[in-house]
């Protein structure tokens, strides 16, 4: 299914949970180093630098090789290209295929690379051999970009899944079911919200741990879609330039967005701080800056620059707070875990991997041995 080696994407899991583990202290150098080299990683993985700079070159000998190749077709282009991009888009996957199972490539630049431009490639011939309306298009961004996140577990990818996904329901109501478009948002949402807690469900598997990373980008995708979909600016732009819908003012069930406008961030850190969840916390806190954008986009009260001082101020006030209130840890929140996340929940498993790389026998301690001695008769002696 993957097009990495499984073995290696295992191991470095376990070398990322046991570099965490140093950095909070729970082993030593030499442990770690021990965990390294009893499960190495044979991938290609340049630092984040390299890999951009691999990123563009690749995609800059792609270009001019594309160029090249559509060279001796000039005289007949407009006619062949079509073809011409299925055929480079072929290539440009079993050179991905090569780089990743002979060269060992894995997010190294080059790999991510191909992987678009194959995606790019084969959407836009494809799209233009069959001159496909916008539904036919997101059912085919979302075909081939499902297919990249199965096979390459590109966290990108797996965004442009979810949003084509929400671009084909979006499109399958507003242009061939005949649906009131009103109730266009409250499909959206309930389709995020549906989407959420299938990734939810999905983490849980030992089978999918590789795709891990994917379920937690698409999740933050869901909840801030969910939001967007409720708020009452999105909304009614939306209808504004796609429906004409609003032209009178109006908005339907336009109390109702504004509740959700200003519900919904209140309830993700609400669920945030009962679940000790990260990602509701942080998404919620950022969409807190989208509620008073939509409010203040609407309602004035003062000018624009001296509500974004107030606002600025009170945030570095209540900042600042809070990191002086949760350096020590209270009612399971601290400002020293916020960088690293999950610790303790790792820490189980770390302490499992360090038990079966330094598993030793343990010599018994010596206990107490009763002998004969001297002392007295029957056999005693003088010492136990």
């Amino acid at each position: 299914m993957i097009a990495y080696n499984k073995t290696s994407l295992h191991n470095e899991r376990i070398q990322e949970q046991s570099t965490t583990a140093f950095e909070n202290n729970f082993i030593s150098k030499e442990e770690l180093q021990h965990i390294k080299l009893k499960y190495p990683v044979q991938f290609y993985t340049p630092n984040i630098f390299i890999r951009i700079g691999l990123f563009i070159l690749t995609g800059i000998i792609l270009s001019f090789s594309f160029s090249l190749f559509s060279m001796p077709f000039l005289g007949s282009f407009e006619n062949a290209w079509k073809g011409l991009m299925l055929f480079f888009a072929l290539v440009t996957y079993a050179v991905l295929e090569f780089m990743v199972q002979s060269n060992k490539h894995y997010k190294s630049g080059v790999d991510d690379a191909l992987l678009w431009n194959f995606a790019g490639m084969l959407f836009g011939s494809i799209s233009l051999m069959l001159d496909a309306g916008a539904l036919t298009n997101c059912v085919l961004a979302f075909l081939i970009s499902l297919f990249c996140s199965i096979r390459f577990a590109d966290r990108i990818m797996s965004v442009v899944v979810f949003l084509s996904f929400l671009a084909i329901l979006f499109f399958l109501f507003t242009d061939h079911l005949g649906i009131s478009k009103a109730i266009i948002p409250f499909v959206l949402m309930a389709a995020s919200a549906a989407v959420y807690y299938l990734m939810k469900s999905l983490e849980k598997k030992e089978g999918l741990k590789n795709y891990v990373h994917c379920f937690t980008i698409i999740s933050i995708a869901s909840l801030l879609s969910f939001y967007a979909a409720g708020n009452y600016y999105v909304v009614r732009e939306v209808n504004n330039a796609m429906f004409h819908l609003t032209g009178d003012g109006s908005l339907p069930f336009g109390w109702m967005f504004w509740i959700l406008t200003v519900l919904v961030p209140i309830l993700y850190i609400a669920r945030g701080i009962q679940k000790k969840d990260a990602i509701f916390l942080r998404v919620g806190l950022l969409l807190i800056a989208a509620m008073i954008f939509t409010i203040r986009y609407y309602y004035s009260i003062v000018p624009h620059e001296v509500a974004m001082t107030i606002a600025g101020s009170i945030l570095l006030i209540l900042s600042y707070g809070l990191i002086n209130y949760l350096k020590q840890p209270k009612f399971g929140f601290t400002y020293a875990e916020l960088n690293k996340e999950n610790k303790m929940e790792k820490l189980q498993i770390e302490s499992l991997i360090i038990a079966e790389t330094f598993g030793q026998q343990t010599k018994p301690a010596e206990t107490t041995k009763f002998g004969g001695g001297s002392f007295g008769g029957g056999g005693a002696g003088g010492e136990f």
